[in-house]
């Protein structure tokens, strides 16, 4: 976690982090416009988030941080209990399921070979096992929740324009 270093002559208050060892320490917030995920409370209380898993809102010292950039810091959008939890079940499936050495992937037909390229994929509301994908195609089916609807009204917005 960060560590509070005390105000600089701006009266910004420094943050060093693990991910800064090298470099001068980054404020935690500037004069430039901010998003959600950073901007703090006009009380002075911390600011708070909620969790896209749980959907509880909590403190946002309970997100782990994402990146750290001039205008902040950046969180993610799970809190560490749900994190926790599932960094638990993909180690558990991971364990029940071994991951293949090549795959054909079952979406994008792309012949896949590397540890890297091939991932497990789980229903993240019943923690089923799912199968075997190729990254690209997990990460899109991520971007979409999983979600079949969302992925027909891509389809049917595809179909429309193009």
């Amino acid at each position: 976690m960060a560590t509070r270093t005390g105000s600089n002559q701006s009266g910004r208050t420094d943050v060093k982090h693990p991910k800064l060892r090298g470099r001068s320490s980054l404020p935690i917030f500037t004069n430039r416009p901010m998003t959600h995920q950073h901007q703090p409370t006009g009380s002075g209380k911390m600011p708070y988030r909620t969790c896209k898993r749980c959907h509880a809102s909590q403190p946002l010292d309970s997100f782990p941080i994402n990146n750290t950039l001039a205008s902040g810091i950046l969180r993610k959008h799970t809190c560490n209990t749900c994190r926790s939890h599932q960094s638990k079940v993909r180690a558990r499936l991971h364990r029940e399921n071994p991951k293949p050495e090549s795959l054909d992937c079952p979406i994008c037909d792309r012949h896949v070979t590397g540890s890297r390229d091939i991932v497990l994929d789980h229903d993240l509301d019943t923690d089923e096992f799912r199968g075997f994908t190729c990254n690209d195609c997990n990460n899109g089916m991520g971007k979409f929740n999983d979600s079949i609807d969302m992925l027909n009204r891509a389809i049917t917005y595809l179909k429309e324009t193009t």
